[in-house]
């Protein structure tokens, strides 16, 4: 007797494949019994790693927006704001940020990712949920408020004015 079976993963899963050698991982698995045998279907778990943007450098007017990208062999995803993609256990993502033009990179909020390196490295074992932040750069020009020193006008990072004298803000 000729039987056929088709393993259909869930959204959240995907098939890793039959215990029936002669199946392997194709998901058609056509048997002829000759005799009882049992087949098991395997399913891997996927979980989510979701990626967030925020901060005053997120966005500006010029369409030109901070993103993240998240990296595997198979797939590359582009975050502006918010995502999320599944992925199997074991899976290695790279995390790179990209400030948009007047931004810059803050930092990651994950144990995983210190400091403030543009590029994470994160191995999927459970679900994840990853926040990178973008500032705007200050911007200076001269202070004509006062022309007897070469105070410059700057706008922080969140749109305070500080006067810049040399290398510092006050």
């Amino acid at each position: 007797t000729q039987v056929t079976l088709i393993a259909e993963p869930d959204a959240n899963s995907t098939f890793a494949g039959w215990n029936v050698d002669s199946c392997g991982r194709d998901i058609t698995c056509n048997l002829t019994m000759l005799q009882a045998q049992t087949v098991t279907a395997t399913f891997m778990q996927k979980y989510p790693l979701t990626v967030l943007l925020y901060g005053t450098g997120t966005n500006n007017v010029t369409e030109n927006f901070s993103r993240v990208t998240m990296v595997t062999a198979e797939q590359e995803t582009h975050c502006s704001s918010v995502c999320e993609a599944l992925y199997e256990a074991n899976t290695f993502v790279v995390l790179t940020a990209y400030p948009a033009e007047g931004s810059k990179f803050v930092g990651w909020n994950n144990k995983a990712c210190p400091g403030t390196e543009t590029t994470c490295y994160i191995n999927i074992e459970r679900a994840q949920t990853i926040a990178a932040q973008f500032d705007l750069k200050a911007v200076c020009q001269d202070d004509e408020s006062n022309q007897s020193t070469n105070a410059k006008a700057c706008i922080g990072f969140v749109g305070e004015r500080h006067k810049h004298h040399g290398d510092r803000l006050h």
